[in-house]
């Protein structure tokens, strides 16, 4: 008896895409990174990836219901017990 895990077209589709998704990405976070320390200048980088943004920021701001709930390092936001940023921890 053979046994597997079955995925619908459509899941396999968007695990595929993720896949190819994550080195593009990858590099550009490298890039930004890079540009950064040649112009030594700061950046603004919106995100929805938690984890994208803790690898890239110094400073992490996160919005709930149009307001500022949390501003700190990526330190201070991964220790922080704000229920919002628990929830992106969780996610992530």
């Amino acid at each position: 008896m053979r046994r597997g895990i079955r995925t619908s077209s459509r899941e396999a589709n968007a695990n595929a895409w993720e896949s190819r998704a994550r080195s593009p990405r990858v590099e550009l976070q490298r890039e930004f990174q890079a540009l950064e320390g040649r112009l030594g200048k700061g950046m603004v980088f919106v995100t929805h990836d938690v984890r994208e943004g803790l690898r890239l920021g110094t400073r992490i701001g996160l919005m709930h219901e149009g307001r500022l709930a949390f501003l700190g390092t990526p330190e201070e936001f991964r220790r922080s017990e704000h229920p919002e940023c628990r929830a992106f921890m969780a996610a992530a």
